[in-house]
């Protein structure tokens, strides 16, 4: 696999007014993610088509075949994953969800992140990442958001 890597766009995270980076979380907790693959290529017609209300699909099976993930993007995010010496928890073509298990170390390495803890302005802390995402320049074009890394509240009870 090329060891080259990119950032995968969009992935950087952003420090909210009046917070502050606190310092690394514990580099052997382990935490939970999700990969993000993306839409097949036909996907965008299909989608056109389902919207337009002219998609018949021949069966539920097909529908969901054309829609999921190639299975060559999964194989290579799973190679990976495995060569990051994390585990996979499960693989959900149809949803295009690649779940995963590390090590903070491990995912701060595989992602070329540093996980950590951030305050918020009114004290809440919250465990997120410096950095934006890196991988394999060949994996970028595959994973579309690797969710999970930053546990930030997006929302709050009024």
């Amino acid at each position: 696999m090329n060891k080259q890597r990119a950032e995968l766009p969009g992935s950087a995270p952003k420090l909210r007014p009046g917070g502050k980076w606190l310092g690394p979380a514990d580099p052997n907790e382990e935490l939970t993610a999700s990969i993000l693959l993306r839409r097949p290529a036909s996907a965008a017609d299909i989608g056109e088509a389902i919207l337009s209300g002219t998609y018949r699909p021949e069966s539920r099976e097909a529908a969901e075949a054309a829609l999921s993930a190639d299975p060559n993007d999964v194989a290579a995010v799973e190679t990976f994953v495995r060569d990051s010496g994390m585990e996979i928890l499960s693989v959900d073509a149809p949803s295009r969800t690649i779940r995963i298990r590390g090590t903070v170390e491990k995912l701060d390495r595989a992602f070329g992140i540093e996980i950590g803890w951030e305050q918020d302005a009114r004290g809440d802390r919250y465990l997120s990442y410096r950095a934006p995402i890196t991988l394999p320049e060949s994996l970028v074009p595959a994973v579309t958001a690797v969710l999970g890394l930053d546990q930030r509240p997006v929302a709050r009870r009024r």
